[in-house]
């Protein structure tokens, strides 16, 4: 996405390439002062780590589905199927 090498996000981020490298692996479930060093190197809000709401996620879901309405429509595929592939 950024074109960054692990030891360029360590540089930028102030942490070890070890740490990025768990991170990056999944074997780490990072401290949130670890989240906001990745997101001040990555230039983003922290809030791109944060799950999102249940009112959050109903207002994806609803999004998704519009556009899932329009786009199926475009491509004659059916809404219901495309949505069973989406949302199993």
């Amino acid at each position: 996405m950024f074109s960054l090498t692990q030891e360029n996000l360590a540089d930028a981020s102030g942490l070890t390439v070890r740490t990025i490298q768990k991170v990056e692996s999944e074997r780490h479930v990072p401290e949130v002062q670890t989240l906001r060093s990745l997101a001040r190197g990555l230039g983003f809000d922290i809030t791109v780590f944060s799950k999102p709401t249940p009112e959050q996620e109903k207002r994806q879901q609803k999004e998704v589905e519009r556009a899932l309405k329009k786009d199926s429509a475009r491509a004659h595929v059916p809404h219901q199927e495309a949505q069973r592939l989406l949302f199993p």
